[in-house]
């Protein structure tokens, strides 16, 4: 039978033999950083300043109501999701 604890594993039986240096924890915590500031700053400028490529027209698609069946519509219209 066994007696005592079980040995700890060491950092690298856990992890790999990947070390993380410094450096790489700083740049990981900055890359990470970097994307909240990119978003952040990206809410904060004029809809009219951003790429303008990436916005989508959503209101040329049309009403929802155009493609629906009729089966479609009646189940919207008894559950009530469409006033008369």
């Amino acid at each position: 039978a066994h007696s005592g604890p079980t040995r700890q594993p060491t950092d690298k039986e856990l992890f790999g033999s990947g070390v993380v240096t410094e450096e790489m924890a700083k740049k990981a915590d900055s890359d990470f950083n970097n994307v909240f500031n990119d978003h952040f700053n990206l809410l904060n400028t004029p809809v009219d300043s951003q790429n303008s490529k990436e916005v989508v027209n959503w209101g040329s698609r049309g009403s929802i109501l155009d493609d629906m069946s009729d089966e479609e519509r009646t189940a919207r219209n008894m559950s009530g999701a469409i006033d008369k």
